[in-house]
């Protein structure tokens, strides 16, 4: 049996982890890498030994876990969403090399329209 001296805000003395809890604490670390959500050992240990300052540990381990999910999946999105943006800014960019083609195109026809009224006026 481990004994962890601490003191928590409502308790003084030796906190106590038994070796039952140690075990699916430690069951449930093995355990980590193949489980997509909570492992059934910190499943167990939740539900034997709430009151396992391990069950805590599990617990926050538990909860960064779900954290670094939440980022991971806001991070592709963005990622996604940056792809959208960055293919719409190409093809406004496309469109206004095209527009400023054709206004140029304009301008030269333009002129030559004015070019050829100044000829008909003038004879």
């Amino acid at each position: 049996m481990a004994v962890l001296t601490g003191c928590g805000p409502a308790t003084l003395g030796p906190i106590q982890i038994h070796p039952q809890d140690e075990r699916l604490f430690f069951q449930g670390l093995e355990q980590w890498p193949q489980s997509e959500g909570e492992p059934e050992a910190f499943r167990q240990l939740q539900a034997q030994y709430p009151h396992s300052p391990l069950t805590g540990a599990a617990s926050t381990l538990l909860h960064e876990r779900r954290q670094t999910e939440d980022e991971k999946a806001r991070r592709h999105e963005l990622e996604q969403r940056a792809a959208r943006l960055e293919a719409e800014l190409s093809d406004c960019r496309t469109s206004h090399r095209q527009l400023t083609q054709q206004v140029e195109e304009l301008n030269t026809s333009l002129e030559r329209f004015k070019q050829i009224l100044l000829e008909t006026e003038g004879r």
